[in-house]
């Protein structure tokens, strides 16, 4: 890294944020039409880079055993597949329903394993910025996602998940999976299949269309984790050249501007949240802004 594009330097205006971000772009080599993927956190949580299923229920203390927390998660997803049939809307609804399903609950607020990334770099800075905490840390992750799938592929652990759902598919005659749909490994499963068809250890890159117009706008990408809950955490760790995520740092003193400047170029809750909700958003922070106005 160059001294101007040292990452350790708290940015403090958009134009600093989108410079640093192209010199990441040409420090991976990466074309203006390559995907970079991007993710806001207001904080520096302990459990930063984990999604929300695998990270404890309050501040330091311990994550339950991954054997329970996979238990709970299948019959929490049985729960939401059975209530939320009610809502369905058919429009959305798809061919593969457990997939569906498991999107649906993460985009209505429920726990999942997947953690959402957004190829939009200005949507992902206006959700490091939602905080009032004084003291806080935002900050926003950068994915070259090509290349963490790179290094996934190569993982020996990914070797030995695709010969046990070639084994499990086989002995258990599951016609209805072909060998090349490893991927429901993923998925919640009851007790009876897990026992015989092992949590997948790396987590997985998802290319999955888009059924909802908030997800749509949000620009979202998602990552699966399987049962390595630390594995995008480690990787951003990692004191290599050739690591795959970095980190944008903001600057404290400066969320107030840059969240005017987010304003003026329209990157606002209406854009994000294409609904009432964002509406009510939008009001809201209208509001905030004018009371911290002099006028």
């Amino acid at each position: 890294m160059s001294e101007a594009c040292d990452l350790s330097n708290p940015v403090k205006s958009v134009l600093e944020y989108l410079k640093v971000i192209q010199h990441l772009r040409n420090a991976w080599n990466l074309r203006n039409s390559d995907e970079m993927w991007f993710r806001g956190e207001p904080h520096e949580y302990q459990t930063s880079l984990r999604p929300a299923l695998y990270r404890p229920s309050a501040p330091f203390s311990r994550l339950k055993s991954l054997e329970s927390v996979i238990y709970q998660e299948y019959q929490q997803f049985r729960l939401f597949q059975h209530e939320a049939e009610q809502f369905r809307e058919k429009a959305s609804y798809q061919l593969d329903k457990d997939w569906d399903d498991y999107f649906l609950m993460q985009h209505h607020g429920a726990p999942t394993r997947l953690l959402d990334w957004t190829v939009l770099p200005l949507v992902a800075l206006y959700f490091a910025l939602q905080t009032t905490d004084q003291s806080c840390s935002p900050r926003v992750y950068v994915l070259e996602w090509d290349r963490m799938q790179d290094k996934l592929k190569d993982s020996v652990a990914e070797d030995k998940h695709l010969r046990d759902w070639q084994k499990h598919i086989t002995e258990d005659r599951c016609t209805q999976y072909n060998w090349n749909e490893w991927e429901m490994a993923y998925l919640p499963m009851e007790d009876t299949v897990r026992n015989k068809l092992p949590m997948p250890k790396m987590p997985l890159i998802l290319e999955y269309d888009h059924y909802s117009r908030r997800i749509n706008a949000q620009g979202s990408r998602f990552v699966i984790f399987g049962t390595e809950v630390d594995s995008l955490a480690l990787e951003l760790k990692r004191n290599s050249q050739d690591r795959a995520i970095e980190q944008i740092l903001i600057d404290e003193s400066s969320i107030d501007a840059i969240s005017d400047e987010l304003a003026n170029y329209g990157t606002t809750p209406v854009l994000i949240f294409p609904d009432l909700d964002g509406v009510g958003k939008l009001i809201k922070d209208n509001w905030k802004r004018w009371n911290k106005s002099d006028y």
